[in-house]
Formats: C-alpha cells, structure tokens, sequence
C-alpha cells in the first residue's frame, strides 16, 4: 500500500510539473566539440548527438576565459571575468562582489526550486558550501559511497589497485625524505610512473565505479527530489570527464582502437605566431607520474592521451543519455529545458599543445547545445558568434521570467528560431599571462569566419584596463582552419584588423589608453559637439582627444549618426515590456524632459536610465502615483529607461537629443 502512495505522489508531482518549464543545466568539464553533432566521425556520442537534434547546436561558441573557474564564474554570473575579476583558480568570487547575482541564485529567488551537484562551480573560487546562497538545498560535488557500485573501493579517481600501491609507495617516499615543496613533489613523482598515471582503462567495471556514474545516479535521486516539491526544478549536473586524468570504464575505451587514432599533424609552431600565445602545458607534466618533465611525448604516449579523452568523451555521454532516460521516465521531457556545455575545449598536441590555458580555437571554442520543448527549431545549426555569458539572459527568456538588469550578454531566443539571427558581430574571449616579469592580457574576437588577439601589457590585479600592445594575431579558419600562419602583418588584411580594432573600441577594451566609446544618433540636427569641442555636420567615426596633465590622454571614439527623424507624441521604441499600459514620450526627446505615463497608480516605481554598455546614469524612487516627468537634461545618444511597477519591469529605448 506504501508503496502505490509513493507512485501516485509521484504521478501527481509530475503532472502538476507539466505546466511548468524545468532546466536540466548539464556542464561537461574539458570538453571540446569534439562530438559526432559537431561532424567529428572520431568520435562516438550518441546521446548527445541526439539531444542536437531536438534543438539548437551553437557551432561557433566561446567560452570567456579557456581554464575552470573564470569560465563558470563568468557564465554563472552573466558577467565577463574583468567584470568579475575571477582570471584564476585561487580568487573567491564573493571576495571581489559579495552581492553578486548567480545563475541558480537567481532561478530560486523567482521561485524555482534549485538543486546542483558535481563540478559547477570550480571549488576553488567559492565558498566551502558551494555558495550555498545558490541552491535550495545542499550542493554536492563529490559524491558519498552509497552511489557507487562498490562501497569498499577507494574513490580516488583509479580503480586499477596496481595505482594505489604505487602511490601508497609514493607517499611513503616523500615522507622518508622529508620532500615538502611542491616542486620536489612533481619531481618524485615520476620516480613512481604508476602512482599517479594520466590514463586508466583496463578495469572491466559499471559505470559507477567512477565518480560521474556514481553522480548520475545521485542526479536520478535529486530529480525524484524536485518532482516531489510540486514547483519548477533547476538541476545541474557537473560532470568531471574527460577532464584528467582520463579514466573509465574499459567498455568505453574498447570502443576505439588505438592503431586507428592519428596524432595532430601540427606538432610545431610558426615564427608568425608571437611566444605570448603559448604555455608550458604544466597542468599534464607536473600532475601526471608517467609524463616526462621535459614535456617530450612520443607518438605512443600522445596516441594513448587522445585515446583516453575519447574514452572519457563518451563515458560522459553514456551518463547525459542515463539523464534523458530518466526526464522520460518521470514524464518530464516535454517541459525540461536542457542546456549542455563545455567550460572550454582541450588541446590534444595541437600546436605542440596539451590542456587548455591559450586564446587558440581548440581552447576557446566550446560546446553548447540547447533544447526547449516550447521553444525553437528541431536539428537547427546556427554558426552565429555566441558566448557563454548568453545562456543566463537566455535560460531566463526560456523561462519566461524577467532577466536581472545588469547581465552582460545577450538572450538567444531568437537565434534559436532562425540560424542567421546574430546578436552580435564576434564573440569576445580573454587569456592572462605573464611574460618578461609583467602581467599581458590577451584578448581575442572570433567571428564566422576570423579570430583577432590583442595582447596588451597591463596588471589588471592593480584596476588597469589600457596598456601598450605586445603582440598581435589574425587566423583565416576557410584558409588556415589549424591556425598555423599568423596574418595579422599581412598588408592585404590591415582593412580587417582595423575592423576588429574597432570592435574592441566599441567593447571599449584592449586598448593603449583611458578610453570610452560613444554612440551617438541625432535627429533632425545640423551638427554635433563632441567632448573636445570639435563639431562634426556629417555621420562617421571620429576621435575626440582628452588632454591629461600625467600624459594619459584619455581617447573617445564617436560612432555619429545624424538623419532626419519623424516623431510622434507617445511614440515608443520598444525593448522589452510585459506592461504594456505604459507609455513613455516624446520619443526621441529634444526638451530634457521625460514624460511616463502608466494609467493606473502603483505603489512602488522605480525608474533607472543606463547607458548601453549598462553604466545606471539615473534612478529615481516614487509611490503611490500613476504618471510622472523625469528631468534628463545633458543626455545624448540612445539609453535605455527600465521601469518597475510594483515589481512589473519593462524596458524602452528612446533616443536623448539635444
């Protein structure tokens, strides 16, 4: 009898869920797009490859910053990692904003019920519980011992108990000879090549022998979970494959055949591409017992790491395909959105190359996949540049919920229904290094077809955003798609690389001074005075020079346009807006006053005019009233106005004249 209740609670829980829209959030650490929807034939994921079917497969997605905690810092944050100041893996991200919105933070303040477990966060850059803020109950990253299949065994990433005698006489070593720094640590290491190995992949057991089948079936117990809270559910799943050491189950590395695998043909790098843009790849030599100090791989050794990635590539598939089964059985297919992405992609020898850590393509492209039963096309491919810190303002449209005010990127709802929609000209990803003693920032664009770096010298921990250019590349991927030839000198592309020059002025970023970008439309004016008194009478691009006494000139670029512009009273130039009594005129406006009128009194309204790079230039506080005029004197340009009644938010662009 106990029992039945059970499945019928069950049963009612799920049916009171159809109406709502749940989000399975599936994060895959170290994955490229290695993957058969993305047309690698090397590679076997069907369960993926089945999710891209069913919705949109962002083909040329960046992640913002190509190591662990920057990029989940920023894509769960919607902010970018100079926003953040996350660009490592010791910095807390409550440390640099103690307020800081987050991603499942913000779903369970609008009333989702909000669970995660395995790596989302990066440990390193949160608290202790896994910024508990987050979630609605306690988040897990690693996982008890009653979720893996074997109770006894040790958890400690290998089953192979050849590995922990190794390393049983490896710890024994460092104790008799008294070996603390971690440097003479790395170096002991390999005196003992078994006791930490980089592959494992000859242990014949079930899935949750290792720790992502160990969290799959957590996940199946916190979807029961979220089921029988009655409310919509955010579920993330980390999954910690294929990042190292690659192990899993021998099932998934009998499905390759090592004599078949090719390691990359670009073993060296060209005298075009600057140092800057390469690393040491320390994250494989110092960790791993059977990897040379000298980073010097044989083709044996580089065929076996290539293997195991494979391998591990799709254990973690088998595990999202575990995921589906399970929204199927629970009836939750038909109203789950599911989102899957990598944190970064991986270089397997590419460029001499291993791990991530670079502003190259196989570092910085990721994975991305979204379905929504209720919304977008089936099987739809869009090559359109996106980025990582999109899927919040996104996962938001999707829900049909307001998105915060101050997220940096932009939803992709609409690209979801039409693959040619672009929400922006190159996607924007960034890589710190530090050469010759001194901090670099390198920034990188990547558009359809182009990837432009700018590395520029500057300490970013010390606030600086400006600095002299150290180097420069420019990669042709319909020409060059293995990025061996740096053409950023070429004469014939100076007309390209002062296009994405431009871009960054308008990011206002990577930039040699103080600078800000202004865009600015007129209507019906003869002429514009710009900030160092110069007037300009035609639309174009111009520079206005701000003369500083330490030398550090500050640099304005103006996008102008002036046109002849008709305006109606009450005309409204619309964003976003869910009350749709308001009006907001005259538009554009010419006499500094803003005129808002929402028919009906509110109780609290809250008014707030930003620029467009989201810089809050007004707000203004009013109750219990239903119109009001708000005095916007010395504004140009179009801004963007949010109003909030009682709590109701919309959004309208107008344009400010003089």
């Amino acid at each position: 009898m106990r029992n039945w209740i059970v499945i019928m609670l069950l049963v009612l829980s799920s049916s009171i869920s159809l109406a709502q829209k749940n989000v399975l959030f599936i994060a895959v650490d170290d994955l490229k797009p290695m993957l058969g929807a993305y047309g690698d034939p090397s590679i076997l994921t069907p369960n993926i490859d089945a999710l891209a079917t069913k919705g949109t497969l962002f083909s040329n997605a960046s992640c913002q910053q190509a190591i662990c905690a920057p990029s989940r810092i920023s894509l769960l944050t919607g902010l970018y990692p100079d926003q953040t100041r996350v660009w490592d893996l010791s910095t807390q991200m409550r440390d640099e904003d103690p307020n800081v919105l987050t991603l499942p933070q913000y779903f369970k303040e609008v009333g989702y019920h909000v669970a995660g477990l395995g790596k989302i966060f990066d440990s390193r850059s949160v608290s202790a519980d896994f910024d508990g803020v987050s979630w609605s109950v306690p988040f897990i990253q690693g996982m008890p011992s009653e979720y893996y299949f074997n109770n006894n065994k040790e958890k400690n990433g290998y089953q192979d108990p050849t590995v922990h005698t190794a390393a049983a006489e490896y710890n024994q070593y460092l104790i008799d000879n008294s070996i603390t720094s971690t440097a003479d640590k790395n170096a002991a290491r390999k005196l003992f090549p078994l006791s930490k190995p980089a592959t494992e992949g000859n242990q014949d057991l079930p899935d949750d022998a290792y720790v992502d089948g160990a969290r799959t079936n957590y996940a199946f117990e916190k979807l029961d979970e979220a089921v029988a809270t009655g409310k919509p559910f955010f579920l993330a799943v980390g999954f910690t494959k294929p990042h190292l050491p690659f192990v899993a189950p021998k099932k998934y590395w009998d499905l390759y055949s090592r004599s078949a695998i090719s390691i990359d043909q670009q073993q060296g790098r060209d005298n075009s591409i600057p140092s800057i843009a390469f690393h040491g790849y320390g994250e494989l030599i110092n960790a791993y017992s059977d990897i040379p100090s000298d980073g010097q791989l044989t083709v044996d050794k580089q065929k076996e790491l290539i293997h195991g990635y494979r391998a591990c590539v799709s254990y973690v598939d088998a595990q999202v395909g575990r995921l589906m089964s399970k929204l199927d059985e629970l009836n939750l297919s038909q109203n789950t959105t599911i989102v899957l992405w990598g944190d970064h992609g991986w270089h397997l020898g590419d460029h001499g190359l291993w791990a991530k850590h670079s502003n190259f393509e196989q570092a910085v492209r990721s994975p991305l996949l979204i379905y929504a039963p209720h919304h977008g096309l089936a099987n739809n491919v869009t090559e359109a540049p996106v980025e990582f810190v999109d899927i919040f303002p996104t996962l938001c449209d999707l829900a049909e919920i307001d998105k915060p005010m101050n997220l940096s990127g932009e939803s992709l709802i609409e690209t979801m229904t039409n693959p040619d929609h672009r929400v922006r000209e190159a996607a924007l990803a960034q890589y710190p290094r530090t050469n010759g003693g001194k901090r670099h920032m390198g920034y990188t664009l990547r558009d359809e077809r182009y990837r432009y770096t700018k590395w520029i010298q500057m300490n970013y921990y010390e606030g600086l955003r400006y600095g002299p250019t150290h180097a420069i590349e420019l990669y042709d991927y319909q020409n060059d798609p293995n990025e061996t030839i740096n053409i950023a000198e070429d004469p014939a592309k100076s007309d390209l690389v002062e296009a994405f020059e431009f871009l960054f002025k308008k990011r206002n970023i990577a930039q040699n001074t103080p600078s800000n970008f202004l865009d600015v439309s007129l209507c019906n004016e003869t002429s514009y005075t710009a900030p160092d008194g110069q007037i300009y009478t035609q639309s174009g691009v111009y520079s206005a020079t701000l003369e500083a006494k330490n030398g550090m000139d500050s640099v304005i670029t103006i996008q102008l346009k002036i046109a002849e512009c008709q305006s109606q009273p009450n005309e409204v130039l619309e964003v976003e807006s869910k009350n749709k009594l308001l009006s907001i005129y005259p538009n554009p406006i010419k006499d500094g006053m803003l005129h808002l009128d929402w028919k009906e009194i509110a109780r609290d309204i809250t008014i707030i005019v930003l620029d467009f790079s989201g810089k809050e230039i007004i707000k203004r506080d009013f109750q219990n009233i239903s119109s009001t005029n708000l005095e916007v004197r010395g504004l140009v340009g179009t801004h963007l106005v949010q109003v909030y009644l009682d709590g109701q938010a919309s959004t309208y662009k107008v344009l400010f004249t003089h």
